[in-house]
């Protein structure tokens, strides 16, 4: 699973609508405890380096080499095998008519 980085405007919007979440009902405050309680504020290093924190690095099984996936205002960060897998995989996939109508729903 990658790590997701955010805008902190798009972050923002986001977090503010979890936290509407209903508090009484259990998968919303799962999502809350999950989303919004393992945010963390990322900087750039003096390299303009994104340090990613360990905790963050162990999740996404991060070891040594990555990919940052563009994604508008955010980007996803991936173990560059887990991504090359992840990659084979969803080329052998065969594409159903859910997936032509999204992209036909953008004009593409």
């Amino acid at each position: 699973m990658p790590s997701t980085i955010y805008t902190l405007s798009a972050w923002e919007k986001i977090q503010s609508k979890i936290n509407e979440l209903p508090s009484f009902n259990k998968n919303a405050r799962r999502i809350q405890r999950l989303l919004v309680g393992h945010a963390e504020d990322v900087d750039l290093d003096s390299n303009g380096r994104i340090l990613i924190s360990k905790p963050l690095r162990n999740f996404s099984e991060i070891t040594k080499k990555v990919t940052m996936i563009g994604q508008g205002e955010k980007f996803e960060i991936w173990s560059d095998l887990i991504w090359q897998a992840r990659v084979n995989q969803w080329r052998s996939e065969e594409t159903d008519e859910s997936e032509e109508s999204v992209l036909s729903d953008i004009n593409i």
